[in-house]
């Protein structure tokens, strides 16, 4: 096997999806079903463990309506050193973009190696969405295996383009570096 001491996660929940595990996880006889289920789906698909990305905002400390979410709003600003006053816009849920509708039209993207972080803004929107480019992702792969770090993880699949600008695709092959550590 060429990754040998690769690790793939079954993901579930989010931040869509975890309002269903209040009522899922309510009862014993429900916590029972749900890790016997998790545990059938990790065994007979192959992976190597789970994450339970479950996300309960209607107790947590820092819930939408709380004055804390400003402090989360500020990758939708208009550009360094703005001031912003709500959720942006995003392809599917507000100020949440899949990277395949993205540049924006009439953004232009910028790259920052010492952060090795990406942005596109728009001027005439004064719109500005912080996402990992090629570039981004490439050179954070490369930060992960010149630090021995064991891997790095992405969310989620379904939101990357296809051929040169895939992110997958261009990250994997950093990872198949047979003088590696993790890959002997």
């Amino acid at each position: 096997m060429a990754h040998h001491n690769l690790k793939v996660l079954l993901s579930v929940g989010s931040w869509t999806y975890s309002t269903n595990f209040a009522a899922a996880l309510s009862t014993p006889s429900g916590q029972a079903k749900f890790a016997s289920s998790a545990t059938d789906l990790v065994k007979n698909l192959g992976f190597d463990g789970i994450d339970i990305d479950w996300e309960p905002l209607r107790k947590a400390p820092c819930r939408p309506d709380e004055p804390i979410h400003r402090l989360l709003e500020f990758p939708n600003t208009a550009g360094p050193g703005t001031s912003f006053g709500s959720v942006g816009v995003g392809s599917w849920e507000k100020g949440i973009w899949d990277y395949k509708a993205l540049p924006l039209a009439g953004a232009t993207v910028h790259y920052l190696p010492q952060p090795l972080a990406s942005y596109s803004y728009d001027e005439g929107q004064q719109m500005m969405v912080s996402y990992d480019t090629p570039q981004a992702a490439h050179d954070k792969a490369q930060y992960i295996m010149s630090k021995g770090l064991g891997g790095g993880m992405w969310w989620e699949s379904s939101g990357d383009k296809n051929g040169t600008d895939s992110l997958i695709a261009t990250v994997c092959p950093v990872y198949d570096d047979p003088h590696h550590p993790l890959d002997r």
